[in-house]
């Protein structure tokens, strides 16, 4: 943006990058053949040295500027990195390397002509503490088995017992309770009187469905999990229509329902753009749909990575946490109008409300 790199380097990096057959290429200030032409204040290159150590030690990459803003990657290696880039700050690119590393892609370092700019109005002090936070983010989100296919999360389901979430909206663990029952409540408090068909997209143990009905609503439930599906037969026989498939693939009609919830499902789906293409093809025009998901942060990373450790027997296959932002740019990207979006359950949940809008050619 300030030309502290020359225009002159692209085509360099671009030759580089086609004659080593490489997939991103850093560009680096800290190579023996870098040539700095104006030095940085020195608690600028302390506060780089530092980070760049910590994120060396995290993750035994050997790159040593990850924040140079010199960077070049190939078009389709972005596109298939899009959907784990959730670091929207200055450590997007520690995210960018992590990532890359984890999918096998070939990253190089070289060195550039760099130049610093008087006059950043960027606070380097709240700066490295936002990155520093982000760099702890990164990490723990780097420790989770995710989700490779709907194969892999089959498989995993297919061993959690079926009441398990109807237990723990019962839980002697009080923060659980809470949890489970203020996330329903709020669900249940959102969902329109005037719906009457509503489809529970990931049902778990149906700790919905009995309020849907006192309530009078038509209840349709969707689960992969073969011991969710057998628990909601056997609990509620023929008064609720339950299917075993994925979000991904709702096997119903196009435009059936007046309302789709989908709560804490989508940070588990391989593609949550496709899924949530799915909820508003089988909405009825003007259907409204309530999401909730966990809220990349601190906080929650902290949570759940304490909590997998307390629970790991029946933990929760690993989640990969939304932005806002991203989960913002899924529901209009598919269509939808975002009437409210909010962060629940002190700040660890996105809840979202939103409804299928028919665009028509004028």
């Amino acid at each position: 943006v300030d030309l502290s790199t020359p225009p002159s380097q692209i085509p360099l990096i671009l030759k580089r990058m086609e004659e080593e057959g490489v997939d991103i290429i850093y560009g680096s200030r800290n190579l023996p053949d870098s040539k700095i032409l104006v030095q940085p204040p020195l608690y600028r290159k302390i506060l780089g040295k530092i980070f760049n150590f910590l994120f060396r030690l995290l993750f035994r990459i050997n790159l040593h500027d990850t924040q140079c803003g010199f960077k070049a990657i190939k078009k389709d290696v972005l596109d298939s990195l899009s959907r784990e880039l959730n670091i929207d700050g200055y450590a997007f690119d520690v995210d960018l390397a992590v990532k890359a590393k984890k999918h096998g892609y070939r990253i190089l370092e070289m060195p550039i002509i760099w130049r610093y700019r008087k006059g950043s109005k960027v606070n380097p002090f709240k700066q490295i503490f936002e990155m520093g936070r982000d760099l702890l983010i990164v990490w723990l989100e780097s420790k989770k088995r995710e989700v490779k296919d709907y194969i892999d999360l089959r498989k995993f389901y297919d061993t959690v017992p079926g009441d398990i979430y109807l237990k723990a909206s019962k839980s002697w663990f009080l923060p659980r309770r809470w949890w489970h029952r203020k996330k329903s409540q709020m669900l249940l408090n959102t969902i329109p009187p005037g719906a009457l068909y509503v489809l529970d997209a990931g049902f778990g143990s149906g700790t919905l469905f009995e309020e849907l009905q006192r309530c009078g609503k038509q209840v349709f439930g969707l689960d992969i999990g073969k011991d969710f599906v057998r628990f909601a037969h056997d609990r509620y026989g023929d008064d609720i229509m339950i299917v075993r498939s994925d979000v991904e693939r709702i096997p119903f009609r196009n435009g059936v329902f007046d309302c789709v919830v989908c709560s804490e499902v989508l940070e588990h789906v391989p593609d949550p753009a496709k899924a949530i293409d799915e909820i508003y093809r089988v909405l009825k025009p003007g259907g409204l749909t309530l999401i909730t998901t966990p809220h990349l942060s601190l906080r929650w990373s902290l949570i759940e990575a304490l909590w997998t450790r307390i629970r790991r027997k029946i933990i929760e296959v690993e989640h990969v946490a939304f932005t806002r932002r991203r989960l913002r740019y899924y529901l209009l990207l598919s269509g939808f109008k975002i009437l409210k979006e909010r962060l629940i359950m002190l700040g660890c949940l996105i809840f979202v409300a939103a409804k299928k809008i028919i665009f028509t050619a004028s």
